[in-house]
């Protein structure tokens, strides 16, 4: 019997079936980091434990606020602003986890999870803002639906987010 037979099957991440379901249907994914926004097709990337890489390049995930299919770009346009005051802050990448803001308390988490779909504003430390919904949550993304489009938000990227109130 071989060996990995009695082994359940490990779920995927968030980020793994985000990155699987586009490499099947042969898209580019558009990923928006400090300062650039990087094109790579879906069925060229290798997905790391730190990071994403392809032939031509490697992207750290600590550079990375979120993620997007590059043919949904003018569909999520209307709901993707950039705050310029945030922008000129000059916000950069902060390695060390402990330095790290908690931007997602038990509060906030336990919000998003009774209203799921939640519907939030979050703002990028590069200073963009999305407005969507809250589709899944785990330890390091946020799967959003914005304008029915799928887009995978970095935690570590995230300066603020405002959980907004349902309508009764």
């Amino acid at each position: 019997m071989p060996k990995n037979e009695n082994r359940p099957k490990q779920k995927q991440t968030l980020e793994q079936s985000f990155v699987t379901f586009h490499k099947r249907k042969k898209n580019t994914l558009s990923f928006v980091q400090y300062g650039k926004i990087q094109k790579i097709p879906a069925e060229k990337i290798r997905l790391d434990r730190y990071q994403f890489s392809c032939a031509e390049t490697s992207l750290s995930k600590l550079e990375i606020m979120f993620i997007f299919n590059t043919a949904d770009r003018d569909a999520l346009s209307e709901h993707i602003r950039v705050r310029t005051q945030t922008r000129a802050e000059g916000l950069t990448v902060i390695t060390k986890i402990k330095d790290r803001p908690v931007i997602l308390t038990s509060e906030v988490r336990d919000t998003i999870s009774a209203n799921k779909p939640a519907s939030v504003e979050i703002l990028f430390r590069t200073g963009h803002v999305l407005q969507g919904r809250v589709r899944g949550m785990s330890k390091f993304h946020l799967m959003l639906s914005v304008n029915d489009k799928k887009v995978l938000a970095y935690i570590h990227g995230i300066h603020q987010i405002r959980v907004k109130e349902r309508k009764a």
